[in-house]
């Protein structure tokens, strides 16, 4: 074949094609009928409808859609009215018109119907008519009277002239709206709050005027001042929302009787092309638009006469929907600090007596940034800190003449913070002045006003780098820690892990205390601290001479890596890189609200450490266990005090009592409490303190343990640490150069006293 053959045929291949895309554009498919041979209109495919006309009570009308290329799309088409007026049309009104033909079905249908059938019917003529057009096609529909059996109304389509049908009576109501209710109701349409540059807006003497300025607003009348931003987006949507509740005239002949020349209420709206909000010249499709609203109207209770533009037509608006658009001069006037959202926000930047620093967000993330020193940024820190510039409130205002800013401490500031706004508008920039008894000084960006907000406002606007740092300090995994040196004051602890095992090693050695190092090793792991307070330490702070001083050993898994060999270690987060052995310290100050100043590692920055961590640490780590003996490794016990002498031995697998003995009731209480004492804490290591009352004890435990190995140990419990009934008490191993604290409640136990 030719190449000359192979472009003439696919010439007439493209013609072919082309013929049948406009044939079937006029035609409906054999799929399209067959999915609605059960309606009583068969023809009436949504989509390809264009036009409906509706003629009822004398009254006729005209609904059109332009035909559109992508069928796809023609379903969401514009539907306007063509007659008897040019308008819009009320798209769910018209919507709710094209469901009931769509979805039409016959109670009855009554086939072979004669002319004398269709007078009978109440056909011939008809209390409504409406033609709808189908993809190039007419089809007339005809609802004449009431069935007599009371189960709807006749019904007759001119594309199945044989047949009549008798339908539900929501038919006719759908067909029984006026004009007005297919007009489109909205009577700004075409306002979009974006494209406003300028609003003026007159009611009776006073007049306001407002600009858009950057991302914001600014009010040129009745005073200059910033604008707030949330009461005129409220207006807009009240604008939005304005509705026409009844038409009242079709042109604006007769606007004095309606009460709008002159009308009460006068908005203007001057319209610009907008680029990310900013006004870029005028356009001819962004005329200014009026909005005027007058009297009420008089046969329509609670509502208002208004005209949009100034050609018509008059409409009536509810009153309640105007009273949304009388927002008062205070209100427009913006009073807070800072109007922007966070996650507006993209950067901030703050200078603070020539030391500055930036807070700029990296996808989800905020970075910190002091000169050329990038660190993670605490996210819920500058979500508070933007929360507490927009809680801030003017307190009062001024001009911003050169002599005002000079004697409120602007014309040098003492800080500036610039907030960069993520969609690239303009940036506000807020700078602190002077502060009096009354508050302190502040200019938002080029107000025509200066501020005066609460003395708040000056600790939120001195902000340090601080107050934006990352809150987390450790980032290590519980399990991984090895070992623990905490110093107070005069006397060293070491504690080591040995297996799943904790030991103190120094001071001297014994078991350490499973729950508070598996408390001391969560803290550190993921230490986090409530807050930062300094830059450097101050006398206040105690860190001078720290009450403690830790270094804590981690090998193995960080945070988030699961290990074979470390069954502690948190798998939670999937696995990471295995670093090698790391060394982190940590020195405790003076106790203050919510925990006690601290400091980590060579860092000089002052923050507070948590309470819980304190606590755990506050006291020795050994086991508060070391009193205890379980009954099976429990061969004698020897009980002396108030007054009395108990001994009690093993007998096979009960307990036998020296002469004199006691109830067994009271044996079992003994031995029983013996092995579940736990220490309430550990006082200190090495010799007893004076008050302790080791010199002539309260009550004296001689314990004869046969396993794990046989020996002999007592126990000793001193003075009590008070009068009251919450009393604890002193306690010792005599064999264990420690001194613990047991409860009140174990001590009248074992003296055979009430609880």
């Amino acid at each position: 074949m030719s190449k000359r053959t192979t472009a003439a045929l696919a010439v007439v291949a493209l013609a072919m094609a082309a013929f049948i895309v406009l044939y079937e554009r006029g035609q409906l498919s054999t799929g399209d009928l067959a999915s609605r041979r059960t309606r009583v209109l068969r023809s009436f495919v949504r989509p390809r409808v264009t036009q409906v006309e509706l003629s009822t009570g004398g009254s006729a009308l005209t609904l059109f859609r332009e035909r559109e290329e992508d069928l796809e799309a023609f379903e969401i088409g514009h539907w306007t009215l063509t007659a008897p007026i040019g308008s819009d049309a009320d798209q769910e009104a018209v919507d709710g018109l094209l469901s009931s033909l769509e979805y039409l079905e016959a109670r009855r249908t009554l086939s072979g119907v004669s002319s004398e059938d269709l007078q009978t019917f109440g056909l011939s003529s008809p209390r409504t008519t409406l033609r709808y057009t189908v993809a190039g096609q007419v089809v007339g529909v005809k609802v004449g009277g009431d069935d007599p059996r009371g189960e709807g109304v006749y019904v007759a389509v001119s594309d199945r002239p044989a047949d009549a049908f008798i339908v539900g009576r929501d038919f006719v109501e759908a067909l029984g709206h006026d004009l007005a209710y297919f007009r489109a109701k909205e009577v700004l349409p075409a306002l979009r709050s974006i494209d406003v540059s300028h609003l003026e807006r007159r009611h009776g003497e006073e007049l306001v005027r407002l600009e858009r300025a950057g991302a914001g607003w600014v009010m040129r009348a009745p005073t200059e001042v910033r604008a707030r931003t949330s009461a005129l987006e409220e207006a807009f949507q009240a604008l939005h929302g304005l509705r026409a509740a009844h038409f009242v005239a079709e042109d604006a002949s007769a606007l004095a009787s309606f009460g709008l020349a002159p009308a009460a209420w006068e908005w203007t709206f001057r319209r610009e092309r907008t680029d990310r909000g900013a006004p870029t010249g005028p356009s001819p499709d962004r005329a200014p638009l009026r909005l005027r609203i007058g009297g009420p109207c008089a046969e329509h209770p609670g509502e208002l006469a208004a005209i949009a533009g100034d050609r018509g037509p008059v409409v009536c608006v509810r009153a309640s929907d105007v009273a949304a658009l009388e927002v008062t001069v205070e209100r427009l006037r913006e009073t807070r600090l800072v109007s922007m959202r966070d996650d507006e926000v993209e950067r901030v930047r703050v200078d603070v007596e020539g030391r500055t620093f930036e807070v700029r967000r990296e996808e989800d993330d905020w970075i910190l940034v002091r000169g050329a020193s990038e660190s993670p940024a605490d996210a819920e820190a500058l979500a508070e800190w933007m929360r507490g510039l927009r809680a801030a409130e003017a307190t009062a205002f001024e001009p911003a003449t050169e002599s005002a800013r000079l004697a409120r401490g602007l014309v040098a500031p003492r800080a500036e913070v610039t907030l960069s706004r993520a969609d690239g508008a303009q940036s506000e920039t807020l700078t602190l002045g002077a502060s009096d008894a009354d508050g302190v000084w502040v200019r938002r960006g080029g107000d025509p006003q200066l501020t005066r907000f609460p003395s708040t406002a000056e600790g939120l606007l001195l902000t340090t780098a601080l107050r934006f740092r990352a809150r987390v300090l450790n980032h290590d995994a519980e399990g991984s820690l090895r070992s623990l040196e905490v110093v107070r004051g005069q006397t060293t602890e070491r504690v080591e892990r040995s297996g799943t095992e904790w030991r103190v090693t120094a001071p001297l050695e014994v078991l350490a205390d499973r729950a508070v190092m598996r408390d001391a090793a969560r803290q550190l792991a993921s230490l986090a601290a409530v807050r930062f307070v300094a830059e450097g330490p101050i006398a206040s702070h105690g860190l001078e001479r720290p009450s403690m001083e830790v270094s804590a050993r981690f090998e193995g898994p960080v945070a988030g890596e699961a290990s074979d060999t470390d069954p502690a270690a948190d798998p939670s987060n999937g696995p990471t890189s295995t670093p090698g052995p790391r060394t982190v310290s940590l020195r405790i100050g003076a106790s203050t609200e919510g925990g006690a100043f601290a400091q980590w590692g060579a860092d000089a920055a002052v923050f507070i450490a948590p309470a819980e961590l304190v606590d755990a640490l506050v006291r020795p780590l050994a086991s508060r266990d070391l009193l205890a003996t379980d009954q099976a490794d429990l061969e004698a016990l020897v009980i002396e005090g108030g007054g009395q002498r108990i001994e009690l031995r093993r007998d096979g697998d009960g307990w036998r009592a020296a002469p004199g003995s006691v109830e067994p009731t009271r044996t079992s209480a003994w031995i029983d409490r013996l092995a579940s004492l736990r220490a309430q804490g550990v006082v200190s290591y090495g010799p007893a303190p004076a008050e302790a009352g080791f010199e002539a004890p309260r009550l004296v435990l001689d314990v004869t343990r046969r396993r794990p190995e046989a020996s002999t140990y007592r126990i000793e419990v001193g003075a009590a640490s008070d009068s009251t009934p919450d009393a604890w008490y002193y306690a010792r191993r005599t064999d264990l150069d420690i001194v613990l604290r047991v409860s009140g409640a174990f001590v009248r136990t074992m003296l055979g006293e009430p609880p």
